[in-house]
């Protein structure tokens, strides 16, 4: 855990250089370029969806912090929070965009955007790791989550770490389909499905970093 005085967009700045420094993990300047290109395409059909992913990875890398992830692996983690609703650029706005309730067949449309996602990033060598956190992230602790089914510790932490940020930040901000809940409503969500949803031991770093937040 870090040192509980240091500013959280210390951590941030940190973790930030050290994907600069890296070419995030080694990656060839061709992933990198591809990458950054597929985020500018994202950005550019929702910008919704990348004020999502900005505000979760913040949230991500202070939960990870506070777990005593080394900064090679918050960085793996930085990365695969901002990657991990590529796969909705294959997903028509229409359904992205729907001011009511989804119905079956497209709720199924919406969650093939973890596999897309999987294979997009899989396409730039060496991120392997980051593209199976991206396909996880909607796998729950007990098992009832999709593509793969996955339960506890077969699900990557990373995946469990977005999967917490991903729910607290989709409660608390205005969506076409609700209104946004108030912080308190929020932790209270996200504590009520420890165990179930969410993996306990991310929840309550998560319950940590944001109550000092």
């Amino acid at each position: 855990m870090t040192d509980e005085n240091e500013s959280v967009y210390s951590i941030i700045r940190e973790t930030s250089d050290c994907s600069s420094r890296t070419k995030l993990l080694e990656c060839n300047t061709k992933s990198n370029e591809s990458i950054d290109s597929l985020l500018k395409l994202l950005e550019s059909q929702n910008t919704e969806t990348m004020e999502h992913t900005i505000r979760m990875r913040d949230n991500a890398i202070l939960v990870g912090s506070y777990m005593g992830m080394s900064i090679n692996n918050l960085c793996e983690l930085d990365l695969a929070t901002r990657l991990h609703d590529i796969g909705k650029i294959a997903v028509p706005e229409e359904i992205l965009r729907k001011p009511s309730k989804l119905t079956y067949e497209e709720f199924q449309v919406i969650k093939t955007h973890s596999e897309n996602g999987y294979r997009i990033v899989m396409a730039s060598e060496g991120l392997g790791n980051i593209a199976h956190a991206v396909r996880c992230h909607h796998e729950k602790w007990d098992g009832s989550g999709y593509p793969l089914a996955l339960k506890e510790e077969d699900i990557p932490v990373m995946s469990r770490i977005i999967c917490v940020v991903d729910a607290f930040d989709a409660m608390t901000n205005d969506r076409p389909y609700h209104c946004a809940a108030d912080f308190r409503y929020a932790m209270n969500e996200i504590i009520e499905c420890s165990g179930t949803h969410f993996d306990p031991d991310v929840v309550k770093a998560f319950v940590n970093v944001m109550e000092k937040k």
